[in-house]
């Protein structure tokens, strides 16, 4: 699991490489930036980045409890004038009525949750797709360790068949391809080389970059980590599933503003009815408001 200090350790490699672009870098100046050389970090230098960078996992998005998922469900005009309507089924005693507007309520909750749990398990799905061992060249040694212990500098090798652990920038490349359709779309594996590339790329145009969580189709190569955990790509991808503050579509802005003009359509008619059949109609104000209601419920 991350740490506790997961967020301020992700802005710390936020601070010190955010800005770098690693693409338009050659091999030597991303070594002299990471300050490590093909032989790799020396396990105390690894130690101490894994404390100062934190551990290459993604943060766990925070889960609303079942009540604030309820909360968020219902806390919808629509829903409001639903439970209106049923209140005043329930004031006329019309129990079928009433019946009929607490199932479509719940229906309406319940396909909300759902929709809610399958984006929580997008995330984790996302979580689970890193790799759990790297191969790692630690002082001039080649040796496997889970992959949830990189940190940027690392020097990585990576042949066919293997996920990539973290965002690295390729050397010592021999046929290498990548099959990176869950960030780029490419359908097809991308041949590797480690050429800079201009600065302003695309992610898929980025071919001197391997990604974390895709797979080596082909060949072999090195790399040095550049980013992980939430600054891989991948997180980056996790956060924006995981965001709770979701922007609303234009779907949601309109429904929300059919629904403010449906309850003051349906208040103006009300209050329309209660005076027409209490003025008009010689009804008791009694029987004028069950007439407004009557009404009410009907739209």
């Amino acid at each position: 699991m991350a740490t506790g200090n997961s967020k301020a350790q992700a802005s710390m490699q936020e601070q010190t490489f955010g800005d770098t672009k690693w693409h338009n870098l050659s091999v030597e100046e991303v070594m002299a930036l990471q300050e490590v050389t093909a032989n790799g970090l020396s396990d105390a230098e690894a130690a101490s980045r894994l404390q100062k960078f934190g551990t290459n996992e993604l943060t766990p998005p925070p889960k609303p409890g079942f009540l604030m998922k309820l909360f968020l469900q219902v806390n919808n005009i629509l829903i409001y004038i639903l439970v209106g309507a049923a209140i005043l089924s329930g004031i006329l005693e019309e129990w079928k009525e009433v019946g009929l507007i607490c199932g479509v309520v719940i229906i309406n909750v319940s396909i909300g949750l759902i929709q809610e749990g399958k984006a929580e398990k997008a995330a984790d799905a996302i979580k689970n797709m890193l790799a759990p061992q790297a191969m790692v060249i630690r002082n001039g040694q080649q040796k496997e360790l889970p992959a949830a212990q990189l940190v940027p500098g690392d020097v990585v090798k990576v042949k066919a068949g293997d996920q990539i652990p973290a965002d690295l920038r390729l050397f010592e490349i021999f046929r290498l391809q990548t099959f990176e359709a869950m960030l780029t779309g490419e359908s097809m594996p991308i041949p590797k080389h480690e050429d800079p590339v201009d600065v302003h790329s695309g992610l898929g145009d980025r071919k001197n970059l391997a990604f974390a969580a895709t797979n080596v189709m082909d060949g072999e190569a090195k790399g040095i980590v550049i980013g992980t955990g939430d600054f891989a790509e991948i997180g980056r991808i996790s956060a924006m599933v995981a965001q709770e503050d979701e922007t609303k579509t234009n779907l949601m802005v309109q429904l929300e503003i059919f629904g403010r003009w449906v309850s003051v359509f349906v208040a103006v008619i009300a209050v329309a009815t209660l005076l027409l059949a209490y003025y008009t109609a010689d009804e008791t104000l009694g029987d004028a408001f069950k007439s407004a209601v009557s009404i009410a419920v009907a739209i």
